[in-house]
């Protein structure tokens, strides 16, 4: 979020905080362009970033 801050990105968050928007866990957030999904942090993935993504490099 500190990021989101630094380029005042928090109007297009707020946009996403309504009750049809995801749930995200694991420090993911509400993707601006489609609030019903998550933008998921590294490591993390699905619909709401609760899925373990497997690194396989």
């Amino acid at each position: 979020m500190m990021i989101n801050t630094h380029y005042n990105c928090s109007g297009e968050l707020a946009r996403c905080a309504t009750p049809q928007s995801a749930i995200c866990f694991n420090d993911g957030m509400p993707n601006p362009r489609d609030c019903s999904v998550c933008l998921c942090p590294f490591g993390y993935g699905g619909t709401h970033c609760n899925r373990r993504v497997s690194q396989n490099w």
